[in-house]
């Protein structure tokens, strides 16, 4: 008998449709969504890719500026007369502390001009001692100091501060918690232990923190490597990783399974140590808020054409036609809110590029405020820190003229400091100030007051009114501001002049305490009211700073006597007595650093402190004049060293006239001293360049041996140190006016 299969009924069949149907669209969605997903992430992978690119080799310039700061103290150092005695100290004694702590203060300086740096110090093996920014420490004790005390054993230590090791800026030691330890050795001639070792602690933290302000979720990380295969320093903490990166550095490949590493393009080189930043790719790839949204925006596409699909089955399922409009209405709403959600993050990230050009503006303006202070008070400035002042300052403002405006303000809260200040003031200037074609001006703090450098087209102001200028920055400053605050104004003076319109300001501003009415005094009108045919008193005191520096002690002396007699006993103008005698003891203490700039000590009963204490005007006058008795003394004794120095390198010249190496370089080398200083000081006291009296001496032998025929001029060439005997003709005619073969005929 034969089972009839039964037929299936009209239930099953439509579900089977509805399976397969549901299945090929869920099947198209997919493949939709991949590729939408696909085209998108390449784009946007370059674009978010280019933009870490750009951010971390704008970071690595500013990490580039600030570690170059590290290597200007070595250029520093080498002209420093501080150091270069104390090099010269064979043995310990009390006359090194006398070269050691106006050191002190000078590495103090480096430290905080550049927050890179945690300390300084120097390593002197001869004397046994150690000049910090902290002080002057024994070798031993100061290792206890240190802080790398329980990582560095004591005969590490001992090794370190007496190894010769390398010129370049070498790394020492790595720790987790952001130190670093830098090392380079002064010249030590031939053989033996070095005269001195520079130690230079590198805070890392400062530096990762300038690499953190890369706006994306993932903090980018810093490795550091020192010489050829020695990774030193990672907050990766990943051997591999460092070997990977290592060979990177080297010029090699990466291997494959590194390739998801990012890698600065242009690591940064000091000394023999390479800075770069690393990140994972993934993971700064999936740091990014617009990977996420791309994902949301292909889910939302699928629920799109999952409405769709929902629709066209609820018409046989009757369901509500409605219903289904209303879903897809929403989920194209919720799409067109990621699209805008993803243009804002596209203009964040290009905002983000000029966050990062702020900063390095920030920096420039710290450069231009520190140069326009030195300049302020005087001081000297190298040949690249007048070239940087010139192009930052002079040729932005081509006008001729200067005003120094000196603004006292008694703060609320000192801590804030006055950098704050100045941000706060600036843009009060701005509006009180108008910055027209003929006017413009730069701000900056000395001695907690506010400074303003007014730059003017004219010498002469008459149609402008200053003092209601300053008025207008005073009323506009806040209320905490306001109580107690004073103007000085100094006279409009050429760029050469500069610091002796900021000294008129500063006797202005003293004026303007003085006179509890006055809220602003202007230095011009202080020398309209005064009596008789005196000279300007500012005037009178350039002329003795000029004297001291042209170390003329004689006429200084005179004329701090004619001072005293003409500014200090007029009965008929007592006001005036305190404001002239804080201006004198002024450019007195500028005479006694510019005595502790050269090395030499000053008596404890010389100093500022002596002429403050000063009860009476006759006491003030004879300390001052003893001052310049010592800084005479001083100079003489400074002119008999280099005297004894140039008589010791004259006979050693006489003797060793024959070396073929005996030249300006060699000789500079085994002083410890630069080489265009020992030119111009042997020049200074012999009359001609030490390079023209080594010919002369080789010349004067060479005439001797040249009455000899059985010598050829090879032979007489090689016996006075010349190499070349082409080169020994060149020079003998120079000097003679005559060839070797013809002298003497």
């Amino acid at each position: 008998m034969m089972v009839e299969i039964p037929k299936p009924g009209r239930k099953l069949s439509v579900v089977y449709t509805w399976f397969f149907s549901i299945l090929s669209v869920l099947a198209v969605i997919l493949l939709i969504n991949l590729g939408f997903n696909t085209l998108s992430f390449n784009y946007l992978e370059k674009e978010t890719l280019n933009y870490y690119k750009g951010s971390t080799n704008l970071l690595q310039a500013t990490v580039d500026m600030r570690l170059s700061e590290v290597e200007n103290i070595v250029n520093q150092l080498g002209v420093n007369s501080n150091h270069i005695h104390l090099m010269n100290l064979s043995a310990p004694g009390n006359t090194h502390r006398k070269f050691a702590y106006p050191l002190t203060r000078e590495l103090q300086t480096y430290k905080i001009a550049n927050p890179l740096i945690k300390d300084v110090f120097i390593s002197y093996p001869d004397l046994g001692c150690i000049v910090s920014s902290s002080g002057l420490f024994d070798a031993q004790p100061y290792y206890y100091l240190s802080d790398f005390k329980g990582k560095i054993s004591l005969q590490e230590w001992t090794s370190l501060i007496s190894d010769a090791g390398n010129r370049q800026f070498d790394m020492i030691r790595s720790s987790n918690d952001g130190l670093m330890l830098l090392k380079h050795t002064s010249p030590i001639g031939i053989g033996g232990k070095p005269k001195a070792t520079l130690f230079v602690v590198i805070n890392e933290a400062e530096i990762e923190k300038i690499l953190a302000s890369v706006k994306i979720s993932v903090s980018p990380k810093l490795t550091a490597l020192a010489r050829i295969g020695e990774p030193v320093f990672s907050s990766f903490g990943e051997e591999d990783i460092l070997s990977a990166i290592n060979n990177f550095s080297l010029g090699g490949e990466i291997p494959g399974s590194f390739n998801d590493y990012l890698v600065t393009q242009t690591p940064s080189r000091f000394g023999h140590i390479t800075y770069m930043v690393v990140n994972m790719k993934n993971e700064v790839l999936t740091s990014s808020a617009i990977f996420r949204a791309i994902s949301l925006i292909g889910l939302l596409i699928c629920l799109i054409l999952g409405g769709f699909l929902s629709y066209f089955i609820s018409k046989k399922n009757n369901y509500s036609i409605l219903e289904a409009v209303k879903s897809i209405s929403k989920g194209a709403k919720r799409n067109t809110d990621e699209y805008t959600y993803v243009t804002s993050y596209l203009k964040s990230m290009i905002s983000e590029k000029s966050e990062i050009v702020d900063e390095l503006e920030k920096q420039k303006r710290l450069v231009k405020q520190s140069l326009l202070i030195k300049v302020l008070k005087g001081e000297e400035l190298e040949d690249d820190a007048k070239t940087m002042f010139r192009a930052l300052f002079i040729h932005k403002l081509p006008l001729p003229f200067f005003a120094v405006i000196i603004i006292d303000i008694e703060t609320v809260d000192r801590s804030q400091g006055a950098t704050w200040q100045i941000e706060s003031l600036t843009s009060i200037v701005e509006e009180a100030i108008p910055q027209a074609a003929d006017l413009q001006f730069d701000v900056c703090a000395i001695h907690g007051n506010i400074v303003i450098v007014l730059n003017l087209p004219c010498e002469l102001d008459a149609d402008r009114d200053l003092p209601a200028e300053i008025r207008s920055v005073l009323d506009r400053l806040p209320e905490k501001f306001k109580e107690g605050s004073k103007a000085g104004i100094g006279s409009i003076y050429d760029y050469d002049r500069l610091t002796l319109s900021y000294h008129e300001a500063v006797e202005a501003l003293e004026h303007a305490f003085d006179n509890d009415e006055s809220q602003i005094c202007r230095y011009s009108d202080i020398e309209k009211q005064r009596v008789g045919a005196l000279r300007p008193y500012t005037s009178v005191l350039t002329k003795l700073d000029q004297l001291l520096r042209a170390k003329d002690y004689n006429r200084a002396e005179e004329h701090i006597k004619e001072i005293f007699a003409e500014y200090f006993n007029s009965s008929d103008q007592p006001e005036w007595v305190n404001s002239r005698k804080h201006a004198f003891i002024y450019f007195m203490a500028d005479a006694l650093e510019e005595l502790q700039q050269r090395g030499k000590s000053i008596p404890e009963d010389i100093g500022i402190e002596t002429l403050l204490a000063a009860k009476s005007l006759k006491k003030l006058k004879a300390e001052s004049i003893n001052i310049v008795n010592t800084l005479r003394a001083a100079e003489s004794s400074e002119t008999s060293d280099s005297e004894k120095l140039i008589i010791s390198l004259k006979e050693f010249i006489i003797a060793n006239y024959s070396d073929p190496d005996l030249s300006l370089y060699l000789m500079a080398e085994q002083i410890h001293m630069n080489h265009t200083q020992l030119s111009r000081l042997f020049k200074k006291h012999a009359g001609y360049g030490l390079s023209e009296y080594i010919n002369k001496v080789r010349i004067e032998a060479a005439k001797k041996l040249l009455h000899n025929p059985q010598l050829t001029l090879k032979e007489i060439a090689g016996s006075v140190g010349y190499s070349s005997d082409i080169n020994f003709i060149r020079v003998f005619k120079k000097y003679e006016n005559v060839t070797p073969r013809n002298f003497g005929k």
